[in-house]
């Protein structure tokens, strides 16, 4: 699996000599955030998953980020180490993922599910429903 997004509209295609180098693109950590009145609340993050040696840059913990989708949950992140150069010259972000960080990830998603039911106290739908058997009991 190969995740490509373009950072500009005018970006070029890649040629390969700069897909290989685009690959470097790393996954840094899997964090989740808690989504309440319209905002993520980062002082609810949770990291999950730290990949690598070097120290993880934490965001800041006062800060609300307003969020796209209404409702109340809780948001799964995967943060990315991008190269400087693959930023400028590419204007893509190329993500080559191993199984197990797709596996970390499903298994995050998974997690913020029973979260977000939790956190809400009931069943909800969307594009990812979830219910649990206590629920219609």
């Amino acid at each position: 699996m190969l995740v490509a997004v373009p950072l500009d509209e005018g970006a070029d295609s890649l040629s390969l000599g700069r897909l290989a180098e685009a690959v470097k693109v790393q996954l840094q950590a899997i964090f989740s955030v808690v989504r309440k009145n319209g905002f993520f609340h980062m002082n609810t993050l949770l990291l999950h998953r730290k990949v690598g040696a070097s120290p993880w840059p934490v965001p800041d913990p006062t800060e609300l980020i307003p969020a796209v989708h209404p409702g109340n949950g809780v948001g799964v992140f995967l943060d990315f180490k991008f190269p400087t150069r693959l930023d400028r010259d590419v204007k893509r972000v190329v993500w080559a993922p191993k199984a197990w960080q797709l596996e970390a990830a499903l298994e995050t998603v998974r997690w913020s599910q029973k979260a977000t039911h939790d956190l809400l106290g009931r069943p909800f739908g969307g594009e990812m429903p979830y219910a649990e058997l206590a629920d219609f009991m």
